[in-house]
């Protein structure tokens, strides 16, 4: 249950090595309905992930020693973590994330953008894809 008592809409990890934006993703997030879990290095992705065991990852692209290109090739290769969808989320140029996710397969992107309606309207937009899509 949120803070509000209502349901969560779903539980999102938010990796970023900025704390700026992992508290203004958490408390947009958190605001919307969602559950929200945020690490500033991958480093203990592993773990969180057991403990949290979230509905989708948004990951930082642009990380200092590892990128968020190689923390989705992690998480696609240990058979814990694989299989939760991962959203990139940079101010890198949506042709560049286009491209990314095409190399990569993630789920998609989300540009940063500064714009706090815009990004909860995306992350909303997704989770109501990835809900969609696990019906039986």
């Amino acid at each position: 249950m949120s803070a509000k008592g209502k349901k969560a809409k779903g539980k999102i990890l938010v990796i970023d090595d900025s704390e700026i934006v992992l508290d203004a993703a958490q408390a947009a997030l958190e605001e919307a309905g969602f559950e929200v879990a945020t690490l500033s290095t991958p480093f203990e992705l592993a773990a969180v992930v057991a403990r949290e065991k979230p509905d989708l990852i948004l990951l930082d692209v642009m990380m200092p020693l590892v990128g968020g290109e190689t923390v989705h090739e992690i998480l696609k290769r240990r058979e814990a973590l694989k299989g939760i969808p991962v959203l990139f989320h940079s101010d890198r140029p949506e042709s560049e994330l286009q491209a990314l996710v095409e190399r990569t397969g993630a789920l998609g992107y989300i540009p940063k953008v500064g714009d706090t309606d815009r990004f909860v309207a995306e992350v909303q937009r997704w989770a109501r894809h990835l809900r969609t899509s696990k019906t039986p």
